[in-house]
């Protein structure tokens, strides 16, 4: 099935500027009425693999090109992670993942805040991308409130009996409570030094590029080389 089945549906929200296709697929499902998994089914994304991997490799095969209006704004995050998928097939060394090919994901709870439409950015599911460069604040990988991690895919629900509303992805798929909310009241990370942030930075910038520069050098580095520069310790790509 091709990505111009959503041309012909109602109410399929457009994806947000570098929005993770698998926060962007979330959203589609629940415009939808769908579980997240049905929908996924419905449209031919291979299960079982990495969600957002998943999500570009159908966007490739369905050749979901920039005149479509409805994926424009996930060409960023497909650029990046089409040039991860060149040196790290899974997204294993890269990506934060939890498990069954779920993805998860750090969060600026000002970006929520400001969101018209909540949604995750491709950059929070790096292990290396640990402060939002626009509110200068570090991000949070867990709910305050509860603790549980942000994760994706998140089934939408109304709450029944002793369940919560889950509305958007601004709420912990477990607890219901406001990420930004409680993200506020929580004690802010130390931050690392500021080469290790600006290095985290520079290696997504790179996947998007295609190439990056090391110091004191003017020649271009094949993407294969960011493994070098993993294991040197510059950047700082923990799981937590």
């Amino acid at each position: 099935m091709g990505a111009e089945i959503f041309e012909r549906l109602v109410s399929v929200p457009r994806p947000v500027l570098k929005e993770a296709p698998s926060s962007w697929l979330t959203r589609a499902a629940f415009s939808q009425d769908e579980k997240v998994g049905s929908f996924r089914k419905a449209l031919g994304i291979d299960g079982g693999s990495d969600l957002d991997l998943a999500i570009v490799r159908w966007l490739v095969r369905s050749d979901a090109k920039a005149e479509n209006e409805w994926l424009r704004n996930l060409l960023p995050a497909r650029r990046v992670l089409l040039s991860l998928m060149s040196i790290d097939p899974r997204g294993s060394a890269y990506l934060l993942k939890s498990g069954r090919g779920g993805a998860s994901f750090r969060f600026c709870p000002a970006c929520l805040t400001e969101m018209p439409e909540h949604a995750y950015l491709i950059e929070w599911r790096f292990r290396c991308w640990r402060h939002c460069p626009e509110h200068q604040i570090p991000l949070h990988s867990a709910c305050a409130a509860c603790g549980a991690p942000v994760k994706l895919p998140l089934e939408f629900r109304e709450g029944q009996d002793d369940q919560v509303d889950i509305a958007s992805l601004a709420q912990c798929g477990v607890c219901g409570g406001q990420l930004a909310r409680a993200a506020e009241l929580a004690p802010s990370a130390e931050r690392p030094p500021e080469f290790i942030v600006q290095n985290g930075r520079a290696l997504v910038a790179a996947l998007e590029c295609g190439y990056f520069y090391l110091p004191h050098t003017t020649r271009r580095q094949p993407l294969h080389r960011l493994g070098l520069v993993l294991r040197s310790g510059l950047v700082a790509n923990g799981a937590r």
